[in-house]
């Protein structure tokens, strides 16, 4: 499943201070029509120093119940670092990826596509391909809320070669 995302399995040493911040948000609607909540500067800078990529953009965002986010490929961001930090009710909401095979440029044939879920565990790290159309579901009943760290300088394809020793120091 590389091409569209990559579970670490990686709890980073910083989720106390990544729960502590949750628990005082600024909700805002960003212009993409997301409920986000951006980190603060002091905790945006130190995973920064944590990471070998610029961070574009990083902060937390809010599903509500009953909701879906429409398909879409991320306008700014090359890879998103994601983390789900509410429980998973895998059979009510998820994110998903609409898997294509492309041969040559060509528009792929109908049995080529399908929906896949994003294999996201509970407070560890997922790399999502957001160049790659995607969209979210939430149809439990509480609300769904994942951080999510953005990079427009590497390509996926470039952070998942070395992604898994990176964030061991995170």
């Amino acid at each position: 499943m590389i091409p569209y995302f990559l579970n670490t399995r990686i709890i980073p040493k910083c989720i106390d201070s990544i729960r502590a911040e949750l628990n005082s948000p600024s909700w805002y609607t960003s212009p993409y029509g997301v409920e986000r909540s951006d980190l603060t500067k002091e905790l945006k800078a130190h995973i920064q120093s944590l990471l070998p990529f610029k961070i574009s953009d990083a902060g937390f965002l809010r599903r509500r119940s009953g909701t879906i986010y429409h398909p879409h490929i991320d306008p700014k961001r090359t890879f998103a670092l994601n983390m789900l930090l509410t429980d998973d009710q895998p059979e009510n909401e998820g994110t998903y990826v609409i898997a294509t095979r492309i041969d040559n440029k060509d528009l792929p044939d109908i049995s080529d596509v399908g929906v896949r879920k994003v294999d996201y565990t509970k407070d560890c790290f997922t790399v999502l391909n957001v160049k790659k159309i995607h969209y979210v579901v939430n149809f439990s009943s509480a609300d769904r809320i994942i951080l999510s760290i953005g990079c427009n300088e590497l390509s996926y394809q470039d952070v998942i070669k070395t992604i898994m020793k990176d964030l061991a120091s995170l």
